[in-house]
């Protein structure tokens, strides 16, 4: 469960957390693995690297269960960008290396953006606090997550994301798939979100139906479907 809310809270990067403005990434990129290997062959072929590239790269490694490539890739760089730091603190955290993940997360922290863009300090902030709910418990993680919400209002669509987790939701309660269902914002990022939290929690034909008043192509609905909902089982 634990890499499920990892999942929801790492989508988030795709929408960029470096400063300068990067193209969206589809959602055909976001839950395909074919595309993922594609990047890997596209870029490795390449001498030369741009910032975007290496971190889609790395990004690319991530996903297709190379995580100790995207940890040499991004070593490798002279300056971490927020978004490289953040993959990284992913990772580790995955790895059950919290201290790692809070050491990078710091250095977010430090910059100058983490002050200025509130969508960078949600993601940071909930991440941290991620590593932390095994020492709160519960109750209090929670709490925390709720408060949280508060404070970021412009990102409430990640503390939907963290209904997901085991500390504020269970799979197969329908009334709080619901509640994410019937507040959603509609963008690419957050109806994946809704699609696999409905996959999750049982309510597959509502996912469905989601999909289909976005595309209106069956082949390609099927398609984005079944690889989000590999993604759970996967994950």
């Amino acid at each position: 469960m634990k890499k499920i809310i990892l999942y929801f809270i790492f989508s988030l990067v795709l929408s960029g957390c470096q400063t300068t403005k990067t193209p969206k990434i589809g959602p055909e990129l976001t839950f395909n693995l074919k595309s993922y290997e594609k990047v890997i062959s596209q870029l490795s072929e390449k001498k030369t690297l741009t910032d975007r590239e290496n971190y889609m790269l790395a990004y690319s490694f991530y996903k297709t269960n190379q995580s100790d490539r995207s940890v040499f890739l991004l070593s490798s760089k002279k300056e971490l960008k927020d978004d490289d730091l953040y993959l990284l603190a992913v990772i580790y955290l995955e790895n059950n290396d919290k201290e790692s993940t809070i050491n990078y997360l710091d250095k977010i922290k430090d910059k100058k953006a983490y002050n200025e863009d509130n969508k960078l300090a949600a993601k940071v902030d909930n991440l941290y606090l991620l590593s932390k709910c095994g020492e709160l418990g519960k109750e209090q993680c929670s709490i925390e997550f709720n408060s949280l919400s508060k404070k970021y209002p412009t990102s409430e669509f990640i503390y939907k994301n963290m209904l997901l987790s085991h500390f504020v939701y269970q799979p197969n309660d329908k009334s709080n798939f619901l509640k994410i269902y019937n507040t959603y914002e509609t963008n690419e990022e957050d109806l994946e979100s809704v699609v696999l939290a409905g996959v999750i929690s049982g309510q597959d034909d509502i996912a469905i139906e989601l999909l289909n008043k976005k595309y209106k192509d069956k082949d390609k609905v099927l398609s984005i479907y079944e690889a989000i909902k590999d993604a759970k089982v996967n994950e």
